[in-house]
């Protein structure tokens, strides 16, 4: 389940608050884990879990490689506008790794 077979798609979630970071991470996994169910992995904290002032959690995705990216991308949009409406999470910065290295 690694590439070339699958595509792997990095979550990465930054916020200058650890405890804010945790919660939000740990509520976008849970909605993945609802609609891609055993393809989310995390989140943890990656070895360099902080850069300046911002805190770092990641969660992984594995999606078949047969699989709609359009779809993949919407669904993913979806979850990120329905955790951007939380008005305390709008300093919470993510950000999308397709096919890191």
């Amino acid at each position: 389940n690694y590439p070339p077979f699958t595509r792997v798609i990095n979550i990465y979630l930054k916020h200058r608050d650890l405890s804010v970071v945790a919660d939000a991470s740990v509520r976008y996994t849970r909605r993945l884990q609802e609609l891609f169910g055993n393809r989310v992995f995390g989140p943890e904290e990656p070895h360099v879990s902080r850069i300046q002032s911002l805190y770092i959690r990641k969660i992984m995705l594995k999606v078949e490689i047969q699989a709609s990216m359009s779809k993949v991308k919407a669904i993913l949009r979806s979850v990120y506008e329905a955790q951007m409406a939380d008005k305390s999470l709008r300093s919470l910065v993510v950000y999308y790794d397709v096919d890191p290295m």
